[in-house]
């Protein structure tokens, strides 16, 4: 491997890679009770350390000499450094159980049979974790397809199981690529064979094509706009204003000065860079992947909803199969009306999120996005929120997070820390799952310089100013976010 992985690499996925240790490796430890383990790839030994965590004695890191001392987070003992793309051909002892996670797509392709060959020297028990196609990332060099990796083991005299996938499918802490593409592979002469029959073993080559999946947080992110680069938005460009003119056909006798916006609003809001935007394509992604963690609701409540943008967004992409929408502006629950009005799914509500019309515990998820700093007595919206969640229901919460680099004097207060929102919610029976942010300075610090430009930047690609569609949770973290997004679930009873 030639690139070389620095301790900045490592530390935009530090606490990601944590949460999905401790998802997958609990399940390995309490499945198999090793002795040993080995992690092949080990990076810092963020994986190791939760083996160490739950009381395996032995442990062994295999990684290229990039890794440095000062980052590895066990005894310097327990690193091995090695070539991956031409590994010695038996670690000289063998474990319990071996490892290696979003790894092998960062090696050549024609490397790919040494590698398997030297996690199968490792041990009889192997977890596997690799990108499957187009997933993207640092250096991906052959990312193939779940079954591609599984032939290679089959051959080699392992069964192939997806137990590991079902157990962390869902798990809101575990990063969604571990989810989808970690595989279970254990010799066929193992003991472990008749010992997990939940495993359900596939042992013929022509079953590992039932190990493809793609997690639905993929899916929809490929499908989002945000991912478009200049070359692309060229590309689509022509065929997009096709499109407008051909579906605003009716129109083309209005008046000449009117022309212009009926044919390219649709292309501007695409492709074009306005501040709701930018709000819709960095906020809703966060939303977008929060929603893919939980069941589809029944209902969804929306208090505050604006034009109702989100919930459009949520009905169409199955997280919602009805949705409930509160709006107290008057301009804004008109443009509620125009959005959803005629949609059979949704019932409109002009009201206060302080005195919700909802029965007690009657929808199954609740949202509520950058309302909740405007109301002064912010504990009982919250507390109003609450009460119409039904036990077990999921809660959405999206607010500004301080320091606040658009004054605003609806605002109520500056915004919320991640401390300051849990506390409003936990009283009230509900527990944090997730915690991401949006909005970091990098995009803020762009919009109010664009905002000076001739037709306040509309005209500049809405990728330009986005500054965080390819960051890390951790990264925006770090970025001095001016959003924050707070997924809770209420306490069944």
């Amino acid at each position: 491997m030639k690139t070389l992985y620095d301790p900045k690499f490592y530390q935009a996925y530090a606490d990601e890679s944590k949460a999905s240790a401790r998802c997958v490796v609990s399940k390995l430890v309490a499945l198999l009770q090793p002795a040993s383990a080995v992690d092949v790839g080990c990076g810092v030994g963020t994986w190791l350390s939760v083996f160490e965590e739950l009381g395996v004695p032995t442990l062994r890191g295999f990684d290229g000499s990039y890794v440095q001392e000062k980052e590895f987070k066990l005894a310097w003992d327990r690193f091995t450094p090695v070539d991956l793309e031409n590994p010695p051909q038996s670690p000289g002892t063998r474990f319990d159980v071996a490892i290696s996670m979003e790894v092998a797509e960062h090696l050549a392709e024609d490397k790919a049979d040494k590698f398997v060959d030297f996690l199968c020297s490792c041990s009889d028990v192997v977890a596997f974790s690799a990108a499957i196609p187009f997933q993207g990332g640092t250096d991906h060099r052959n990312e193939q397809w779940q079954s591609y990796w599984a032939e290679k083991f089959l051959a080699r005299g392992y069964l192939a199981s997806d137990l590991l996938l079902r157990h962390a499918w869902g798990a809101p802490d575990c990063a969604y690529y571990y989810q989808q593409n970690v595989v279970l592979y254990v010799h066929k002469d193992s003991r472990w064979v008749s010992s997990i029959p939940e495993a359900q073993w596939i042992s013929r080559p022509e079953d590992c094509v039932k190990l493809n999946v793609v997690h639905p947080a993929k899916w929809l992110q490929a499908q989002d706009d945000s991912s478009l680069g200049l070359r692309r938005i060229s590309c689509a460009l022509p065929a997009a204003v096709k499109m407008a003119v051909s579906k605003h056909a009716p129109w083309l006798r209005l008046p000449r000065r009117l022309l212009p916006q009926v044919l390219l609003r649709p292309v501007l809001r695409r492709f074009c860079y306005t501040a709701n935007t930018i709000r819709y394509r960095v906020e809703w992604a966060r939303l977008r992947e929060a929603f893919a963690m939980v069941p589809a609701a029944h209902t969804l409540f929306d208090g505050g909803a604006g034009s109702g943008e989100y919930l459009r967004r949520a009905l169409a992409a199955g997280f919602a199969k009805n949705v409930v929408a509160l709006e107290f502006n008057a301009d804004n629950y008109r443009r509620l009306e125009e959005n959803l009005g005629d949609e059979p799914r949704a019932r409109l509500i002009r009201g206060s999120l302080l005195q919700v019309p909802l029965e007690d515990e009657s929808v199954d998820m609740v949202m509520s996005t950058q309302v909740i700093e405007h109301i002064r007595d912010h504990e009982k919206a919250a507390a109003e929120l609450c009460r119409v969640l039904k036990p077990g229901g999921y809660a959405l919460i999206t607010v500004p997070h301080p320091p606040e680099p658009f004054p605003n004097d609806d605002h109520c207060r500056e915004g919320y820390t991640e401390e300051e929102l849990s506390a409003l919610f936990t009283p009230h029976g509900l527990t944090p799952l997730r915690t991401d942010y949006f909005l970091t300075r990098g995009t803020t610090d762009r919009m109010m310089r664009v905002d000076g430009l001739p037709g306040h930047g509309v005209f500049l690609p809405v990728a330009f100013i986005d500054a965080e569609t390819r960051l890390t949770a951790e990264q925006r973290r770090a970025g001095t976010p001016f959003g924050i997004l707070m997924l809770f679930q209420k306490r069944a009873r």
